[in-house]
């Protein structure tokens, strides 16, 4: 103990502490590829060959999407429905249940709020106890979002992602659980590539709260190898879902809601051009989302599903590549490739049109981004 102790001051002297950081980097990028090898050719061998086998869809197999009303968890409903699994798809409201049986009569749909632990343990209970052998699957989906920069949001924004994507989860995770134990079955939770990623300007508070559910998705996988559950992660880039159609016009809205100081701190300019990026981005960088459903079907129906599904080539390509490097580095990149990078501009133009930021006057030098 006495020399783990002596190790772990001598690496906290400024001159090692330094070192100590840029050398894990450096045996990361020496090692990294002879790893990724191994890697590849385990997953070559052993990995490929399991995956390719699937599950017959039945009755018997009975599944619980969370989420249904729309995107992702819709489109994931009615493909597994068509299929012949049992599938129980929960929505928020009865028009998007009925108009999810409409398309598919042999979808068993069920009005159910993640955010009450009441109606999920009534929910659960109510399955569990018409299929006493358990369920094969349960589909953590259900998600939103909330756009704007930390400056805008309020605390109800933070608390309101927080509350759908990560503490509704941990609820409806655990009200299953017996049921999944019975069954040896699996588990699959809608993250996101913003969960393994560095911080992005405009999306903290939903980016937070998926950080959040990637360390519950691994604690609770390490916690159920015993039973024989499997735990995946789907993580999509950026697709074209219900929550990013309108994203300049939610960006408004977040900052419209703002306190009048803070809107005059920014000004409309900044707002103007934040927006025409986000739509720009938005029409111009939003992919298929069908990927996201294939990887959906594989982590229900594979009889080895995989830890992990990054969905996106943003996800597959950029974010890992970003991850090799110190954060500061990848915090850069993200900034520059951000909505928000025009700032330097728009508050420059402001300036010199005889408006300054809350606390300064118009003879102050102007900061550099």
């Amino acid at each position: 103990m006495g020399l783990i102790n002596w190790a772990n001051n001598v690496a906290h002297i400024p001159v090692f502490e330094d070192m100590c950081y840029y050398n894990f980097f450096f045996w990361a990028w020496f090692w990294g590829p002879l790893l990724g090898a191994l890697v590849f050719l385990h997953d070559a061998t052993t990995g490929f060959f399991f995956s390719i086998f699937y599950v017959e869809p039945s009755e018997d197999k009975v599944v619980v999407i969370t989420g249904c009303d729309t995107g992702f968890g819709k489109s994931l409903a009615l493909d597994l429905g068509k299929k012949g699994f049992k599938v129980y798809a929960s929505c928020l409201t009865q028009r998007s249940a009925d108009e999810l049986k409409k398309e598919c009569d042999a979808l068993q749909t069920i009005i159910l709020d993640v955010t009450k632990e009441d109606q999920v343990a009534s929910v659960a209970a109510r399955i569990s106890a018409a299929h006493p052998q358990g369920i094969f699957a349960l589909v953590n989906n259900a998600g939103v979002s909330r756009a704007g920069l930390i400056d805008w949001l309020n605390m109800s924004d933070f608390r309101f992602c927080m509350e759908v994507n990560y503490f509704s989860v941990v609820s409806v995770t655990k009200a299953f659980l017996p049921s999944l134990k019975k069954s040896k079955g699996r588990i699959i939770m809608m993250s996101s590539a913003a969960g393994v990623a560095c911080g992005y300007p405009v999306t903290c508070a939903y980016s937070s709260s998926k950080h959040a559910l990637e360390l519950f998705a691994s604690a609770l996988r390490q916690e159920l190898r015993t039973w024989g559950i499997t735990v995946s992660t789907i993580n999509p880039g950026f697709h074209r879902t219900e929550i990013n159609h309108n994203a300049a016009g939610a960006l408004k809205a977040t900052f419209e809601k703002a306190p009048r100081e803070i809107q005059e701190e920014y000004g409309e300019e900044y707002l103007g051009a934040t927006a025409e990026a986000t739509t720009r981005f938005t029409e111009t960088q939003a992919l298929d989302p069908k990927n996201v459903i294939r990887a959906y079907v594989h982590a229900i129906t594979s009889t080895r599903p995989k830890v992990q599904y990054r969905v996106g080539i943003d996800a597959k390509g950029l974010f890992p590549f970003l991850q090799i490097f110190p954060l500061r580095v990848g915090e850069i990149c993200a900034y520059y490739a951000s909505t928000t990078s025009g700032m330097r501009v728009v508050r420059g133009a402001r300036w010199d049109q005889g408006k300054a930021p809350v606390g300064m006057s118009t003879t102050d030098t102007i900061p550099e981004a």
